[in-house]
C-alpha cells in the first residue's frame, strides 16, 4: 500500500474559494473525514480564517479509518481511479495505524489556531453527545 498513490478528481492545486473569504461575523461549521490528498483541507480553512469568523470542523471516522484491525485478504477498489489492489491485513495493519494515528496528530497541531476548533468523533457516536460536548466547550471559551 506504501508504493500506492492516491488518484482521482480532487484538485491537486491549490483552489481558490471567494465566497470563502468574506469579512463578516460568521459561524462555519464544516463535518467530514477530513482526509486529504494534500493540504486541501486546511488550505481551505486558511482562506476561511478571519478575526469575525468561528470555523467548527467536525472529524467523523470509523472505527476501521482509525484503527485498522482487518484480518483476511482485501481487495481495496479506488472508486474514483477504479484501480484495484489485494492485500493481507495483517500485513499493512501496524504500516496504516501508525500513518493515520500520524495524520491524525499532525491535522490537528495544524488546526490550532485562533478561532478554529476541531471536534474529533466516530461514526457510532450520538449526534447528540458530539453536538453537546461541542455546545459545553464553547461555552467555556
Amino acid at each position: 500500500m506504501e508504493t500506492e498513490t492516491a488518484a482521482g478528481t480532487w484538485p491537486v492545486k491549490k483552489q481558490e474559494f471567494p465566497a470563502l473569504k468574506s469579512k463578516q461575523r460568521e459561524l462555519i461549521i464544516l463535518v467530514s473525514d477530513f482526509l486529504q490528498k494534500d493540504n486541501e483541507w486546511l488550505d481551505i480553512v486558511e482562506q476561511m480564517r478571519h478575526p469575525k469568523k468561528e470555523i467548527v470542523l467536525f472529524q467523523i471516522l470509523g472505527k476501521q479509518e482509525e484503527k485498522f484491525d482487518l484480518k483476511g485478504n482485501f481487495n481495496f477498489h479506488d472508486l474514483e481511479s477504479d484501480r484495484s489492489i489485494i492485500l493481507v491485513g495483517k500485513a499493512i495493519e501496524k504500516t496504516y495505524n501508525d500513518s493515520i494515528n500520524n495524520y491524525l496528530s499532525g491535522f490537528k497541531q495544524s488546526l490550532l489556531l485562533p478561532q478554529v476548533y476541531l471536534f474529533q468523533a466516530r461514526l457510532t457516536d450520538s449526534i447528540d453527545g458530539v453536538i453537546s460536548k461541542f455546545l459545553a466547550e464553547r461555552s467555556l471559551s
